[in-house]
């Protein structure tokens, strides 16, 4: 596994990241054109829908964001776990 050195993620991690990123901005923007759509040919239905799913896909940013940086944790506490318990391994072993 290839990791960053600045943020320890692993490249597959950080392109998936990406990916979502590039999504949830696609699905921004398409929210945001149907909206001025709607607004432009008065169509309250199609400017409502737009918001919808712009703030949907706002929403989702931010709950992969927050998922990302969970994992994060997790991987950095298994870490330290890890080292804790090479640590006593080798304690125990050299006695």
């Amino acid at each position: 596994m290839v990791l960053n050195v600045q943020t320890g993620q692993s490249a597959e991690f950080a392109n998936a990241e990406r990916w979502r990123d590039m999504n949830a901005q696609d699905a921004q923007i398409t929210g945001h054109i149907k909206e001025i759509a709607g607004l432009m040919v008065n169509d309250e239905d199609l400017e409502k829908q737009g918001k919808s799913e712009r703030h949907a896909a706002e929403v989702q940013q931010k709950v992969d964001k927050a998922k990302d940086a969970a994992h994060e944790v997790v991987d950095k506490t298994q870490e330290k776990v890890d080292e804790v318990l090479d640590k006593a391994k080798d304690a125990l072993t050299s006695k």
